[in-house]
């Protein structure tokens, strides 16, 4: 689950789409609470625990909090939030739904974006083919990335300048060849200042440069 712009995200994976997909969660859906350790539901007219976890997804009812402390016991209005281990299901706009594949609190998000991505180091290579032999040579200049954050990413997503990129990569397996996806984000070189607080070029041979 996210937060962008102030509207809820579910973040799933689909088996006839894309790898994975931002779907805005219905409004009787679960969204994650403030503190992030869990989900909460605002109680409708009619709802009792079981109906709100048969509507979600997260059982059992036994790990919902309530304001009165009796799940038997709820109004409408009030906010009851899930404490469980179960994801919600997501509505498709059809009938039924579908279950969530994976969710992650925007702070998670975030976290993890920051961790792989806040110090990135973009190297240019040339290839040459001369007579069956290859040979790479990398640098000398060397493109650095520093300080990001999520949300540069999904303003640059918006902006198009990251863009998804569905991939499949096939391997021949006891005569079969079987795929896989190998989808990604990509950016180009001219546009990674939109997703890095600085963007500094260094040249390997002169270390007065880095």
């Amino acid at each position: 689950m996210a937060f962008v712009n102030g509207e809820v995200f579910a973040i799933r994976v689909d088996a006839a789409g894309p790898a994975w997909i931002l779907q805005r969660e219905q409004s009787a859906g679960a969204v994650p609470d403030d503190a992030g350790a869990g989900y909460s539901v605002v109680v409708r007219s009619g709802d009792t625990i079981s109906g709100i976890a048969a509507r979600t997804g997260l059982w059992p009812v036994t790990a919902w909090s309530v304001p009165s402390g009796n799940i038997n016991r709820i109004w409408p209005g009030q906010t009851v939030v899930y404490r469980g281990n179960s994801t919600p299901t997501v509505s498709t706009g059809a009938t039924g739904t579908r279950t969530l594949a994976a969710g992650w609190s925007y702070l998670k998000l975030l976290g993890h974006w920051q961790r792989k991505h806040n110090r990135a180091a973009y190297v240019p290579y040339l290839r040459e083919d001369n007579d069956g032999n290859t040979s790479v040579e990398f640098g000398p200049l060397v493109t650095l990335g520093i300080s990001t954050s999520f949300g540069l990413f999904l303003q640059a997503f918006k902006d198009g300048k990251a863009v998804y990129d569905p991939g499949d990569k096939a391997t021949l397996t006891d005569g079969r060849w079987t795929p896989h996806a190998r989808s990604q984000f990509r950016i180009n070189l001219n546009d990674i200042a939109a997703i890095y607080g600085e963007v500094r070029e260094v040249d390997i041979r002169d270390p007065e440069s880095y």
